[in-house]
C-alpha cells in the first residue's frame, strides 16, 4: 500500500511518500518534498498553485491512501485561517482523486514513532530515518514531518 503524508500549510506543504508492507514496521521510503507557493502572491493564486500541484503528486505517486496532519494552532488565528483554507484545498484534490484523508495529529506522529507525545522534532527525525531504514534524510522539515505522518497513519 502506498501512502502519502501531508503536512499542510499555504506557503510551503511538506509531502511525503511511503510503502507499507504486511506486518509491523514494513515501510520502504519513496519521496519527499515540498509545494512551495510564491510569498508575493495573492493568496488565491497561492491556493490554485497548491491545487495544481496536489493534482500532479496524485497523479505521479498514485497513493492508496492519504494521511494529513491535523492542524493545531494556540496562538496566530490569521496563520491558522490561511493554513485551514490550504488544508481545504488540499483536502479537494484528495476527494477528487477518489480518495479519503485521515487525519493524525502531531501527537499521535510522536507518540507512534517514538514512544513519547512530548517527543522534539529531532527524536522524530531520527525514528523516521529508522523506520524507513535511511541513513539521513536531507530536506526541509515539513517534508520530513510529512513523512512521519505517513508513517503513524500507515495503520489508521
Amino acid at each position: 500500500m502506498r501512502v502519502l503524508g501531508i503536512d499542510p500549510g499555504f506557503g510551503i506543504v511538506g509531502f511525503g511518500l511511503i510503502d507499507c508492507g504486511r506486518g509491523m514496521n514494513n515501510f520502504k521510503y519513496v519521496s519527499h518534498g515540498t509545494i512551495k507557493t510564491h510569498v508575493g502572491a495573492e493568496f488565491g493564486s497561492r491556493l490554485l498553485e497548491i491545487s495544481e500541484d496536489m493534482q500532479l503528486l496524485l497523479a505521479k505517486y498514485k497513493p492508496d491512501k492519504v494521511c494529513i496532519e491535523q492542524l493545531f494552532f494556540a496562538k496566530n488565528t490569521t496563520t491558522a485561517l490561511k493554513v485551514s483554507q490550504a488544508k481545504g484545498v488540499i483536502l479537494l484534490e484528495v476527494a477528487k482523486a477518489g480518495l479519503e484523508a485521515v487525519n493524525v495529529t502531531p501527537l499521535q506522529v510522536k507518540s507512534g514513532l517514538t514512544g513519547d507525545g512530548s517527543a522534539s522534532k529531532s527524536q522524530v527525525k531520527e525514528m523516521v530515518c529508522k523506520f524507513l531504514e535511511l541513513q539521513q534524510l536531507k530536506g526541509i522539515d515539513d517534508a520530513v514531518d510529512a513523512l512521519g505522518v505517513a508513517i503513524a497513519g500507515s495503520s489508521m
